[in-house]
Protein backbone atom coordinates (compact mmCIF):
# COMPACT_ATOMS: atom_id res chain seq x y z
CA UNK A 1 0.00 0.00 0.00
CA UNK A 2 1.21 3.06 -0.83
CA UNK A 3 -0.58 6.45 0.43
CA UNK A 4 -0.95 8.05 -2.78
CA UNK A 5 -1.75 7.16 -6.64
CA UNK A 6 -1.33 8.67 -9.78
CA UNK A 7 -3.14 7.68 -12.58
CA UNK A 8 -2.13 9.16 -16.08
CA UNK A 9 -3.68 9.60 -19.51
CA UNK A 10 -1.07 9.77 -21.10
CA UNK A 11 -1.29 11.35 -24.82
CA UNK A 12 1.43 12.38 -27.26
CA UNK A 13 1.71 16.22 -26.28
CA UNK A 14 -0.60 16.26 -23.06
CA UNK A 15 -1.91 14.32 -20.30
CA UNK A 16 -4.45 14.05 -17.28
CA UNK A 17 -3.28 13.25 -14.29
CA UNK A 18 -5.20 12.17 -11.42
CA UNK A 19 -3.70 12.50 -7.78
CA UNK A 20 -5.74 10.46 -5.15
CA UNK A 21 -5.18 8.93 -1.53
CA UNK A 22 -4.94 5.92 -0.19
CA UNK A 23 -9.48 6.01 0.74
CA UNK A 24 -10.00 7.11 -2.67
CA UNK A 25 -10.45 10.40 -2.18
CA UNK A 26 -9.31 12.97 -5.54
CA UNK A 27 -6.65 15.60 -3.60
CA UNK A 28 -6.11 17.12 -7.47
CA UNK A 29 -6.37 16.49 -11.34
CA UNK A 30 -6.08 18.50 -14.00
CA UNK A 31 -4.74 18.88 -17.87
CA UNK A 32 -0.91 19.08 -18.57
CA UNK A 33 1.41 19.52 -21.28
CA UNK A 34 3.80 16.67 -21.29
CA UNK A 35 6.51 19.36 -20.90
CA UNK A 36 5.24 20.34 -17.21
CA UNK A 37 4.90 17.08 -15.90
CA UNK A 38 8.32 17.54 -14.23
CA UNK A 39 6.94 20.71 -12.48
CA UNK A 40 3.64 19.24 -11.31
CA UNK A 41 5.64 16.09 -9.64
CA UNK A 42 8.01 18.45 -8.22
CA UNK A 43 5.58 20.81 -6.73
CA UNK A 44 2.59 18.32 -6.04
CA UNK A 45 3.10 14.62 -6.14
CA UNK A 46 4.44 13.71 -3.04
CA UNK A 47 7.60 10.77 -3.36
CA UNK A 48 5.74 8.03 -1.93
CA UNK A 49 3.52 7.52 -4.38
CA UNK A 50 2.02 4.76 -7.10
CA UNK A 51 2.20 6.17 -10.43
CA UNK A 52 0.12 4.10 -13.42
CA UNK A 53 -0.18 4.98 -16.86
CA UNK A 54 -1.31 2.79 -20.09
CA UNK A 55 1.07 1.66 -22.15
CA UNK A 56 0.94 3.34 -25.16
CA UNK A 57 3.21 4.00 -27.61
CA UNK A 58 4.83 6.85 -26.18
CA UNK A 59 4.89 5.52 -22.78
CA UNK A 60 9.29 5.37 -22.39
CA UNK A 61 9.71 8.99 -21.50
CA UNK A 62 6.81 9.40 -19.35
CA UNK A 63 8.14 5.85 -16.68
CA UNK A 64 11.93 7.22 -17.08
CA UNK A 65 10.18 10.68 -15.61
CA UNK A 66 7.92 8.98 -13.47
CA UNK A 67 10.89 6.63 -11.92
CA UNK A 68 12.49 9.63 -10.92
CA UNK A 69 10.22 11.01 -8.59
CA UNK A 70 7.88 8.71 -7.40
CA UNK A 71 8.07 5.64 -5.30
CA UNK A 72 6.44 3.33 -7.97
CA UNK A 73 5.48 3.24 -11.55
CA UNK A 74 4.01 0.78 -13.30
CA UNK A 75 2.67 0.27 -16.61
CA UNK A 76 -1.14 -0.97 -17.01
CA UNK A 77 -1.39 -3.77 -20.00
CA UNK A 78 -3.92 -2.01 -22.33
CA UNK A 79 -5.84 -4.94 -23.74
CA UNK A 80 -6.26 -6.72 -19.89
CA UNK A 81 -7.72 -2.96 -18.92
CA UNK A 82 -10.06 -2.52 -21.03
CA UNK A 83 -12.17 -5.87 -19.98
CA UNK A 84 -12.08 -4.68 -17.01
CA UNK A 85 -12.48 -1.32 -17.05
CA UNK A 86 -15.23 -1.46 -20.50
CA UNK A 87 -17.22 2.23 -19.84
CA UNK A 88 -19.76 3.52 -21.88
CA UNK A 89 -18.64 7.35 -21.28
CA UNK A 90 -14.30 7.18 -21.67
CA UNK A 91 -13.03 10.56 -21.26
CA UNK A 92 -9.64 11.17 -19.86
CA UNK A 93 -10.66 12.05 -16.43
CA UNK A 94 -12.44 9.12 -16.34
CA UNK A 95 -9.80 6.94 -17.56
CA UNK A 96 -7.11 8.32 -15.21
CA UNK A 97 -9.64 8.15 -12.47
CA UNK A 98 -9.37 4.18 -13.02
CA UNK A 99 -6.42 3.74 -13.32
CA UNK A 100 -5.62 5.60 -10.27
CA UNK A 101 -8.74 3.60 -8.20
CA UNK A 102 -7.24 0.20 -10.17
CA UNK A 103 -3.76 0.78 -8.51
CA UNK A 104 -4.75 1.76 -5.07
CA UNK A 105 -7.09 -1.54 -4.84
CA UNK A 106 -4.47 -3.61 -6.37
CA UNK A 107 -6.33 -5.03 -9.53
CA UNK A 108 -4.38 -3.39 -12.29
CA UNK A 109 -3.50 -5.66 -15.19
CA UNK A 110 0.38 -5.10 -15.26
CA UNK A 111 2.20 -5.37 -18.36
CA UNK A 112 6.20 -5.61 -18.81
CA UNK A 113 8.33 -2.62 -19.07
CA UNK A 114 11.91 -3.08 -20.07
CA UNK A 115 14.72 -1.34 -18.48
CA UNK A 116 15.91 1.82 -20.32
CA UNK A 117 18.92 0.10 -21.19
CA UNK A 118 17.31 -3.06 -23.29
CA UNK A 119 14.68 -0.23 -24.62
CA UNK A 120 18.10 1.33 -25.96
CA UNK A 121 19.23 -1.81 -27.06
CA UNK A 122 16.17 -3.06 -28.77
CA UNK A 123 16.30 0.42 -30.75
CA UNK A 124 19.56 -0.04 -32.01
CA UNK A 125 18.75 -3.27 -33.54
CA UNK A 126 15.55 -2.23 -35.00
CA UNK A 127 17.79 0.84 -36.25
CA UNK A 128 20.49 -2.10 -37.90
CA UNK A 129 17.96 -4.28 -39.24
CA UNK A 130 16.25 -1.56 -41.31
CA UNK A 131 19.67 -0.18 -42.45
CA UNK A 132 20.41 -3.87 -43.70
CA UNK A 133 16.68 -4.47 -45.61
Amino acid sequence: MYPFYLGIDLHLKRSYVVLMDDSGEVIDERRLRNAEVEQYLLEVVPQNTHAVLEATRNWPFMYDLLNEHVARVDLAHPKQLKAIATAVVKDDPIDSRTLAHLARLDYLPIAYAAPKQVRDLRTYLRHRDWLVR
